[in-house]
């Protein structure tokens, strides 16, 4: 019969690499403390096409109402609050993972926008925000041929 032994020595290794890991997860630039270990919320993707720059955020639980959205020319910011509906006091919880409160996000956009004629809507849970590109404006002019005289 084979039998494990217990070596403290081994735990303690163990632990103090899970440790060195969250701590290096919770200092990577785009995360927040008090969110969780290399979490941050929303989750966001951001895409762009030759004349628009998407922006789509998953937001469960979230309504318009409770959303505020900023945008400038480099820069879309969202702040909210997830509110919940009814506390359940009846049951005693073994996890709880559902998470509650505000936040905020902000985001630097690949090109310069015209924030003026952004729009967003929000349908089941997943917000899009649509922001056209500004037109970059070529330099205009010619080449000089230089005579000699």
């Amino acid at each position: 019969m084979f039998r494990h032994r217990f070596d403290p020595f081994s735990e303690l290794d163990r632990l103090h690499k899970e440790l060195d890991r969250m701590f290096q997860e919770s200092f990577r630039p785009g995360t927040r403390p008090g969110r969780g270990f290399g979490t941050e919320f929303p989750a966001v993707n951001v895409r762009e096409t030759d004349q628009e720059v998407f922006i789509e955020a998953q937001l469960p639980g979230v309504s318009a109402k409770d959303l505020q959205i900023n945008v400038t020319e480099e820069s879309v910011s969202l702040k909210g609050e997830r509110r919940e509906e009814s506390e359940v006091q009846e049951q005693d919880f073994v996890r709880r993972e559902y998470t509650y409160g505000s936040f905020a996000r902000e985001l630097m956009l690949p090109a310069a926008v015209k924030s003026e004629e952004a729009d967003a809507s929000l349908k089941n849970g997943l917000l899009t925000i649509r922001v056209p590109k500004k037109v970059e404006k070529k330099p205009t002019g010619r080449e000089l041929t230089v005579k000699e005289e």
